[in-house]
């Protein structure tokens, strides 16, 4: 699966402040957040509150360009939160094994980098 989704009883806002604190806290740093839900109002759709957070750091993408530079496409890591209702919160991240699969050479920074996702969500669930 290219991505792990979690499901929070906690609502949206205090998901998204604890989302970007966590990628922080666990030494990456937040690239970019892009409010969908405000691109999506521009257009005159109306959805819940959906925000995707790109995340990574400059030691790993320095490590990424020696190995194989192509491999750049593959990164930053990214994660949606999505609103289900005014209680619960949807948190999917993309998962670095299935991201650099079959590509040996990436080995252990998938499962370096997979190791850090998990640790990322466990601080924004718990």
């Amino acid at each position: 699966m290219i991505y792990v989704e979690r499901i929070v009883d906690k609502p949206f806002f205090e998901i998204i402040d604890l989302a970007k604190s966590a990628i922080t806290k666990n030494g990456f740093l937040v690239l970019h957040e892009i409010n969908t839900t405000e691109i999506m109002m521009k257009f005159d759709f109306e959805i819940k509150e959906l925000r995707q957070l790109l995340f990574f750091h400059p030691e790993y993408m320095k490590l990424i360009l020696e190995i194989d530079p192509s491999a750049v496409i593959k990164v930053p890591l990214k994660m949606v939160v999505r609103e289900i209702n005014e209680n619960q919160t949807a948190i999917i991240c993309t998962n670095p094994i299935d991201l650099f699969l079959g590509m040996e050479r990436f080995h252990d920074l998938s499962l370096e980098l997979s190791g850090s996702t998990t640790m990322i969500l466990k601080d924004v669930i718990n």
